[in-house]
């Protein structure tokens, strides 16, 4: 789960709203991260331009793209020092 694909995700999750499901139907959490991942930023405005009139400029803003690539996993790694990244983990198992 993750990303920022706006319109299509709807709820964008936190720490609360992501544990508490797991919570109510008694499962315990017991791991969760913050990780970074690149393709949550990068991938949303190439899909934008490659059905806008600016299709042509879309690889930039692909995996491929190197220095693009890095400069957001360095933005997620910072971010997830402060607890949130677009792509958060949670490990959950069932209480015996």
């Amino acid at each position: 789960m993750g990303g920022y694909h706006i319109p299509r995700h709807m709820v964008l999750f936190n720490d609360h709203n992501l544990r508490w499901p797991f919570e109510r139907t008694g499962l315990r959490v017991v791991d969760h991260a913050h990780l970074a991942s690149s393709a949550f930023w990068v991938q949303p405005p190439q899909h934008w331009l490659a059905e806008s009139t600016l299709a042509a400029l879309a690889p930039l803003c692909g995996l491929l793209n190197v220095p693009l690539v890095a400069a957001f996993v360095a933005f997620d790694l910072i971010r997830a020092r402060a607890g949130v990244t677009s792509n958060p983990r949670l490990v959950a198992q069932r209480l015996l």
